[in-house]
């Protein structure tokens, strides 16, 4: 992932504080620049009660916060920037882990996290704007229906296929073909008749909703804001406007993550862009190998 440097040098901190949030309450955990154990006290993630922690703190100038990316979302930074406290994001997968420490406990996570981060030892990402992440959860809505839609398909199969009713006419299902053969079929029994005509029913709902969001996504890809980064990415080979959405929403801005420190090779390796070479060529010339899954 793209290099993001923290939000202040260690020689501007005054206080370094981490978090670790949860749904009612936030465990913070404080150092001071040199030496010192921290101090753990427990908030709850109220507004009013942010910034009465932050103001016994001795004010936002000189506090370098941080917390871990999680369920919690970025609605906890948006907050803490506005009250202008520096805040980073860490990058869960990236924190160090000792071998053997198995104990997870919210206030050895908090000294721990707060440790590191005095340290200099964490990884940090680049949060979203409000306008990226709702274009993310509009995407990521879309998927879920999608999923749906499989599901329901599925369900409207495999009763069919225990009272041996099997598709003939064509090689492939869910086709125009098939469509027509699932509408003549009327099954023996009426309360199985009836129930795979709810499930029909239930199918044709989710696919009305997902129609309705990919008519709403490609009328976002063709509009003035995403219009020139979606026509630039789909002139890639097998990126399509809703790929080219995704990649959008879930990297941001392209330009910004070359800033942030990443090499190309580094920012495309883990997004599976970059072809894999042979270790040793035994005398024979180099030769990149195909794009797989994981970039490798």
């Amino acid at each position: 992932m793209p290099d993001v440097t923290p939000c202040l040098s260690p020689g501007e901190v005054r206080r370094w504080i981490s978090f670790d949030q949860h749904k009612f309450s936030i465990v913070a955990a404080v150092l001071p620049p040199e030496g010192g154990k921290p101090e753990v006290c427990r908030i709850e993630t109220t507004e009013r009660a942010i910034r009465r922690f932050i103001d016994k703190q001795g004010g936002p100038a000189g506090l370098s916060v941080c917390y871990e990316a999680g369920p919690g979302g970025f609605a906890l930074w948006r907050l803490l920037r506005s009250i202008g406290v520096a805040c980073d994001i860490v990058a869960p997968s990236l924190v160090p882990v000792r071998a053997g420490d198995r104990v997870k406990t919210d206030r050895r996570d908090a000294k721990k996290l707060v440790s590191l981060y005095r340290a200099g030892m964490l990884r940090f990402v680049h949060p979203p704007t409000a306008e990226l992440e709702g274009l993310r959860d509009l995407l990521r809505a879309r998927d879920d229906v999608r999923c749906a839609r499989m599901a329901a398909r599925n369900r409207v199969l495999k009763p069919l296929l225990r009272h041996g009713r099997i598709f003939r006419e064509g090689k492939t299902a869910w086709t125009k073909l098939h469509r027509a053969w699932l509408a003549r079929q009327r099954l023996d029994d009426p309360l199985a008749q009836e129930a795979l005509e709810q499930l029909l029913i239930h199918l044709d709902g989710i696919e009305r909703q997902l129609a309705t969001l990919d008519a709403r996504l490609a009328e976002i890809a063709g509009g003035e804001r995403w219009a020139g980064q979606v026509q630039i990415l789909t002139r890639f080979r097998g990126i399509s406007t809703l790929t080219a959405l995704g990649l959008i929403a879930e990297i941001g801005d392209f330009a910004a993550s070359r800033i942030r420190g990443s090499s190309p090779r580094g920012w495309g390796s883990p997004r599976a862009s970059t072809p894999p070479a042979p270790s040793s060529t035994a005398g024979t010339s180099p030769r990149p190998g195909t794009v797989t899954p994981a970039g490798c």
